[in-house]
């Protein structure tokens, strides 16, 4: 594939080198900087924004309560190796998630009891063979304190996986009866972008046996589109959404309930633009040759 640099608004440029071969993050450019949108908000236990100069996550260890920010290894993975030292034999929680966009929207939890985990006796938690927030169905969810403005359009990405397939958020916007989110209602459809939480838009299918896969939600002019790896499900026209300013609750809708008994790895929040194919398949494909999905 040709290289093609492109320049940001930030002032940093890239190439689209080794987007599609990408097994770690080693000789690569970070996913986002191979994009030509900016991302709103970012979450990743690997570096997705080359000029993001700060950690991953923030982890309580069992033992004793402490806490410390776990950052990236030389090869922009999760240092797995700092956050197995720290904690040790016990079990490790996330308590605050790092935005990497630029941007400091930091998804956080105080309450230890509703803290995804990420290390079980001394175990890190994987999905495909890389780290992974577990979230345990209950009542586990991170927040952000600052929101986001959007124009009534906006992008969701997430690389996750549900367990029961059975009323879990991977992500809300807003509240809960706002617009935006990417939700397993039943074990035969997934995900929405939405007013309400009653009316279904864009669904695709979904089965127990997916395992890790890579969901991409976008509302845009009036039309809610979803993708599972990559192939589009059935696109819908949901009630039109308002400009507004919303907080994202990942892990669970705003209010709590339904929460995701499952798996978080990755999630990408963009406004004001329907993600463009071409950025989609490059953020979709990159993610896919990290992970070991396969991508349409």
């Amino acid at each position: 594939m040709t290289s093609k640099p492109i320049t940001h608004s930030v002032g940093y440029s890239v190439t689209r080198s080794n987007v599609y071969t990408v097994a770690s993050q080693s000789g690569t450019t970070p996913v986002l900087n191979n994009l030509s949108v900016l991302a709103a908000a970012a979450y990743g236990l690997r570096k997705l924004n080359q000029a993001y100069s700060g950690n991953a996550i923030r982890v309580r260890r069992s033992s004793d309560n402490q806490e410390l920010d776990i950052g990236f290894a030389a090869d922009g993975d999760l240092n797995q190796s700092a956050l197995t030292t720290f904690v040790g034999a016990n079990n490790g929680f996330v308590s605050i998630w790092y935005d990497q966009s630029g941007n400091a929207r930091n998804a956080s939890q105080a309450t230890v009891a509703n803290q995804p985990q990420i290390v079980a006796n001394g175990t890190i938690t994987v999905q495909k063979g890389k780290p992974t927030l577990t979230f345990d169905g209950v009542a586990d969810d991170l927040v952000t304190s600052a929101t986001i403005s959007h124009n009534g359009s906006f992008s969701i990405n997430v690389v996750g996986r549900s367990v029961t397939g059975d009323s879990d958020s991977f992500v809300q916007v807003g509240a809960i009866n706002d617009a935006g989110s990417l939700f397993v209602e039943t074990s035969s459809y997934i995900a929405r972008a939405t007013t309400e939480i009653s009316a279904l838009a864009a669904k695709t299918s979904w089965s127990a046996g997916d395992g890790l896969i890579i969901l991409t939600g976008s509302i845009a002019n009036l039309q809610s589109s979803i993708f599972k790896n990559g192939t589009v499900g059935v696109n819908a026209t949901p009630v039109s959404v308002a400009a507004s300013n919303k907080t994202l609750t990942i892990g669970s809708l705003s209010s709590g309930v339904y929460a995701l008994n499952g798996n978080i790895s990755e999630l990408i929040y963009f406004i004001n633009s329907n993600l463009s194919i071409s950025n989609r398949n490059l953020l979709e494909r990159n993610q896919g040759a990290y992970y070991g999905i396969t991508v349409a």
